[in-house]
């Protein structure tokens, strides 16, 4: 599970996001992993989809907040040679 990821204000809209959660997933494929999930804010769900992931829940409220479960099938990554923004090396 992915989590509590968050970018300082002055370093976000400069690709840092992605950055960020392309290193991350590389080293859970590496690691030989077949899917990571996440707990996506409801501001968030659009940037996580940008990345791969697709909703796989319902909301729910996790700290006060408005979350839903969202979930990368990392051996679709490897399996198909979709263009995704991220690297995943």
């Amino acid at each position: 599970k992915i989590e509590r990821i968050a970018v300082l204000k002055k370093y976000r809209n400069r690709g840092t996001s992605r950055k960020i959660m392309s290193f991350i997933i590389s080293q859970v494929k590496n690691r030989g992993f077949s899917k990571v999930y996440l707990h996506a804010q409801h501001t968030a769900v659009e940037f996580y989809r940008s990345c791969g992931f697709r909703v796989v829940g319902t909301p729910f409220k996790e700290a006060g907040i408005q979350h839903i479960k969202m979930e990368l099938d990392l051996f679709d990554i490897i399996s198909s040679n979709t263009s995704n923004s991220l690297e995943y090396s």
